[in-house]
């Protein structure tokens, strides 16, 4: 759709129609604002439909459990509650600890689950190669489960909220680049796009890889940096079943999941490249990345001993993704001190389509002046205030986050 003359105006405008994007839009036409949801390309079509899927409710932090509990709990309402379909697959998900600290950390989520009621339990050794034969004991230190842990086909669920968020409403434009962002007396007023002035009291950016850009035309200065992600998916395998869980190799920054009767296979390598549309030419977009299978290679490698069945398989397609990463891995949500009227959410740290059902209603939630169900003070952007890098810095501290994603906290 494309931006008419009596559509220059509205309630609140979204800026990017990734998960964050296609999630707040939905919640905040619910709410019976008036929502123009814009996107520089064809909507839900650069990182977001390039993700695994994969949820895990259990995680390090205190606010990530909280929302990622939050959004599976979302997750299986949703068809109830808009009458459009969401297809997810609930197999769980299994952690497996081959170092002594890894060991740790599993132990550690154990007691965690139990404290916010989701059930995780430990695996015995000598029972993991009966329940999930695709795995080998061996080198294995600790393995828990969690059964309520679900996976989703990426575009099933930014199709759905595309559908709720138009039957509620909602106007989708694509083709639409945001070129500056209005500001009168410290408040947003509206928007300058490629198709014309829409004039809004709130602009919530949720650009993605782009969304940094966006909130530098507002006068805000956003630590994250966009790194490429990349997964597989094989042709038809009996290595693994449908039933399957998710399954994480913690210390090797891996996981895998049933994915259209193969497998999907996904890390963290350790020298992530960096890829900032600031610094492309004009039109630069995620599906120009190329894969890397040597780089995926190497992380089945470290892996194959446990997952053996990975020697055998044929790759079907590659899925390249920019996702943003902060200094800290934690997302950045919420309103921006010093602009009224302004909200963010980025920095999805590899995570973002499993916090989307959350992050989406909590954006709507504070842009109607309600408290947040969820705190969200450790995820404001002022969080970062009075920490300065340089853009070197913020890649290296940025990519200390991403390499290590699965095996330490880290913080600036």
């Amino acid at each position: 759709m494309a931006l008419s003359q009596n559509q220059r105006a509205a309630d609140v405008v979204v800026v990017g129609a990734g998960a964050f994007g296609c999630s707040a839009a939905h919640r905040l036409a619910v709410a019976g604002l008036k929502t123009m949801l814009l996107d520089r390309f064809h909507p839900a079509s650069q990182t977001s439909p390039r993700a695994a899927g994969n949820t895990k409710q259990i995680r390090p932090q205190e606010v990530l459990t909280r929302l990622s509990i939050d959004s599976v709990r979302k997750i299986e309402a949703f068809a109830e509650e808009t009458g459009v379909d969401l297809p997810y697959h609930q197999t769980g998900s299994l952690q497996i600890a081959r170092t002594e600290d890894e060991e740790e950390r599993g132990r550690k989520e154990l007691t965690v689950a139990e404290r916010h009621g989701v059930p995780v339990e430990e695996v015995p050794l000598d029972e993991l190669e009966e329940r999930f034969p695709y795995v080998g004991r061996h080198g294995v230190r600790f393995a828990w489960y969690s059964s309520e842990d679900l996976y989703l086909h990426p575009p099933d669920l930014l199709s759905a909220y595309l559908e709720a968020a138009r039957r509620s409403g909602c106007e989708i434009i694509g083709d639409c680049a945001v070129t500056d962002v209005l500001t009168t007396d410290g408040r947003v007023v509206g928007v300058e796009t490629s198709q014309g002035r829409i004039d809004s009291p709130l602009v919530i950016d949720t650009a993605g890889a782009w969304s940094h850009l966006i909130a530098e035309r507002a006068g805000i200065s956003v630590p994250l940096i966009p790194m490429r992600h990349q997964v597989f998916v094989s042709h038809q395998t009996d290595g693994i079943a449908s039933h399957h869980p998710i399954t994480r190799i913690l210390d090797a920054g891996v996981y895998m999941r049933p994915c259209e009767g193969g497998v999907m296979f996904g890390g963290f390598e350790r020298d992530p490249q960096v890829h900032d549309p600031g610094h492309k030419p004009d039109g630069f977009s995620v599906s120009d990345l190329e894969p890397d299978q040597e780089v995926l290679d190497s992380l089945v490698s470290q892996v194959e001993e446990q997952v053996p069945f990975l020697k055998r398989i044929d790759i079907k397609e590659h899925r390249v993704g920019l996702p943003t990463l902060t200094p800290d891995n934690l997302p950045i949500v919420g309103p921006v001190d010093g602009l009224q009227g302004f909200q963010i959410a980025s920095g999805c740290c590899v995570g973002g389509l499993s916090i989307s059902p959350s992050v989406g209603a909590l954006l709507a939630e504070t842009a109607v002046g309600d408290e947040s169900s969820i705190p969200i003070d450790d995820l404001r952007l002022d969080r970062f205030a009075g920490y300065e890098w340089s853009r070197e810095e913020l890649i290296e501290a940025c990519r200390t986050t991403y390499s290590g994603f699965y095996v330490k906290k880290t913080g600036p």
